[in-house]
Order: structure tokens, then C-alpha cells, then sequence
């Protein structure tokens, strides 16, 4: 218990890091925006509009924790699976930003096609847009979706399907395609040992910040 109480309060807390940070990353974009001179770059203001919209979904979770804590464990290897990776994404961003050899044009140039080559052609708004796709997933499991008693550790979890908003087959393709974007960065796998009261594998320091 105490262990998944340690791990509750690093991965909470390290939403509101990962809100904070996603904050400037959306002011470094607008900067980028500003010195191209182009404020309807489609592909710049939708990487905006998705930082922008994790940030707020962030601070949402870490609120909602508060009010459904009997609920939290059930977020936590989720949030462990993403925290990292989105978090890895905001610095790679923001290094592209401060890359002073190259000119804002090519730096936002460089950024776009340098992190949508290593996520395998996913584009860099579609990225972001996944993570808070996968966010959102995690904030109705954590207020509306019901859980029946029995738990199988090994298949997750069943469902009553009380809410109409909770979509399981979505939450798990993201959770593939997340782990697919930890791989071609080079995040750590995580353990594979489980905590017995929490219904997913749980390491307390799978979440480095």
C-alpha cells in the first residue's frame, strides 16, 4: 500500500510537471509562429491546439484525483506508459527550439519532419493529438466507468460499460501506439511485475522527470 501510495503521488504530481511544461511549449510554438509570419501554418497551430488542450487534460486528471481517489489505481500504469513519452516529445520540441545553428524557419522545418520520421511517418499534430486522445480515455475511466468486483490482472481489467464515453478497444490502440513511440526513443520498457492491489503493472520509478 504503501508503495502504490508513493507511485500515486510521483505520477500526479508529474502531470502537473508535464502541464507546466507542455505551458512553454506552447509559447516557444507561438514564438515560432510569430517569426514565420504565417499564423495559419495549419500543421504549427494544430501542434499548438494539442499541447494547448494536454496541458488543460492534465491539470483536469490531477484535479479529478482528488475527488475519486478510490479510482486512481486504476490510471496509474496507464499514466506510467504515456507520462514519460509525452514528456520526452515536449523536450524534443523544445531542443528543436533552441537550436540557434539553424534559422526559426528551419528549426520548426527540422522539428516537423525529424519527429514525424522517427514515429514512423505519424505526424508530429497527430502525435499530440494521440496523447490527449489517450488522456481523455484515462480521465472517463477515472470518473464514469464502473468496475466490476472481480479484476483479472493479466487481461486488464472487465468492464461494466456504464459510460458510453469509455471505449476500451481505443484506450488499448493508443496504449500500442504510445509504447510503439517509447521504442523509437529509446524510453525504457517497463517492468513487468504487478502490485497486487493495483489492477496494472506498477513500478515506482518507471516515471522519471
Amino acid at each position: 500500500m504503501e508503495l502504490a501510495t508513493q507511485v500515486d503521488a510521483h505520477l500526479l504530481r508529474g502531470c502537473c510537471v508535464e502541464a507546466e511544461r507542455s505551458d512553454v511549449v506552447a509559447f516557444q510554438l507561438e514564438g515560432l509562429r510569430a517569426a514565420l509570419n504565417e499564423p495559419s501554418n495549419p500543421h504549427l497551430t494544430a501542434v499548438m491546439e494539442e499541447v494547448r488542450a494536454g496541458s488543460r487534460t492534465l491539470r483536469e486528471l490531477a484535479d479529478l484525483s482528488q475527488v475519486h481517489q478510490d479510482r486512481v489505481p486504476l490510471i496509474l500504469n496507464p499514466l506510467n506508459i504515456l507520462l514519460p513519452c509525452l514528456s520526452r516529445s515536449l523536450r524534443d520540441v523544445t531542443s528543436h527550439y533552441e537550436d540557434r545553428t539553424r534559422s526559426k524557419v528551419n528549426r520548426w522545418r527540422n522539428m516537423y519532419h525529424t519527429m514525424t520520421n522517427e514515429a514512423g511517418g505519424l505526424s508530429l499534430p497527430s502525435r499530440f493529438m494521440a496523447y490527449n486522445q489517450y488522456l481523455g480515455c484515462l480521465r472517463d475511466l477515472l470518473v464514469r466507468c464502473g468496475v466490476l468486483p472481480t479484476i483479472d490482472v493479466a487481461h486488464m481489467l472487465t468492464f461494466d460499460h456504464r459510460s458510453p464515453n469509455f471505449d476500451l478497444n481505443l484506450l488499448e490502440k493508443l496504449r500500442r501506439q504510445i509504447l510503439r513511440l517509447r521504442d523509437a526513443r529509446g524510453i525504457r520498457k517497463l517492468a513487468a511485475t504487478c502490485a497486487s492491489r493495483v489492477p496494472f503493472p506498477l513500478t515506482a520509478s518507471a516515471y522519471r522527470l
